[in-house]
């Protein structure tokens, strides 16, 4: 049995266990306390960027407001004639060539526009060829090409050069420079697409499709044409082109049914066989020259 004094010894000794305890824990506490990581600072809030962009409407990051202009499309597919030198046949006899209106007389009118709409319009008049172009023009960032060529023959006849009139028509200005070519086999009904350089010529022909006319680097490109058809025939047709213009198909129709491109395969007049062209007068007249 514990003494008053041994009991008041043990009472002392557990009061200065009980406050080192507590002197322990507070000081944990008191550490954790101070190694505990602070909070970072939250962030400004940032205003969205307000952007005003003319162009491709792009912006890097994240949001921003975009106020965006987009330039003008310069998407652009053109039809013109081709103002190379050439002959036309006349289904008929000299006496029979029909007379341009007074406005297109003369020999000056013969490459004219006016002039060439009319043979054009005016039955028994014949191309040797189909001499038109395609002029594709883009700007950035368009996208334009030519996917596919066609011809549709709508009629076909067989005739001897003899039977008709040579017309010459090999004065005037130079036509278009062209940078592709695309043969049109009318028989075979196939399409071959052709490079043209300056001083290389047509070189590395593919079938179109799967081959197509695309800009690349360039803001215009210009396309000719030739019609492969059977020699001794003159036929009347149109030419159907599909094109792309940023993204969108387009299907054009050069010439129709109702006014179509008249063409003949005949390969032009033997050397020495007469010819006739417009005079000053705007008179049809036998193997005439204004030089």
């Amino acid at each position: 049995m514990l003494t008053r004094q041994q009991a008041g010894r043990r009472a002392i000794l557990v009061a200065a266990v009980i406050a080192v305890l507590l002197a322990v824990i507070s000081t944990s506490m008191l550490v954790k306390e101070i190694i505990r990581p602070g909070r970072p600072p939250e962030p400004a809030a940032q205003k969205p960027l307000q952007v005003s962009i003319t162009g491709d409407c792009n912006a890097n990051g994240n949001d921003n407001t975009i106020h965006c202009k987009p330039g003008p499309t310069l998407a652009n597919v053109e039809v013109s004639e081709d103002f190379d030198e050439f002959y036309l046949w006349f289904d008929g006899a000299p006496e029979t060539l029909p007379v341009p209106p007074p406005a297109l007389a003369g020999h000056g009118h013969c490459r004219d526009e006016g002039f060439v709409r009319w043979l054009r319009s005016t039955e028994g008049f014949h191309f040797l060829d189909i001499h038109k172009v395609v002029v594709l023009t883009s700007g950035d960032p368009d996208l334009v090409s030519l996917r596919r060529a066609a011809t549709v023959v709508t009629s076909r006849e067989s005739v001897s050069p003899g039977d008709g009139t040579w017309i010459k028509c090999q004065w005037g200005g130079g036509g278009l420079t062209q940078n592709f070519h695309i043969d049109l086999d009318t028989q075979a009904v196939e399409a071959t697409l052709s490079d043209v350089g300056e001083v290389s010529g047509f070189t590395d022909p593919r079938p179109m499709p799967p081959a197509v006319v695309s800009l690349g680097g360039r803001k215009e490109a210009i396309i000719s044409f030739a019609a492969l058809s059977k020699r001794g025939h003159v036929y009347s047709g149109h030419l159907m082109l599909t094109t792309a213009q940023n993204a969108k198909s387009v299907v054009l129709s050069i010439g129709s049914p109702e006014a179509p491109l008249r063409w003949a395969e005949l390969g032009g007049p033997a050397e020495g066989e007469d010819y006739y062209a417009l005079d000053d007068n705007g008179r049809w007249s036998r193997n005439w020259s204004p030089f």
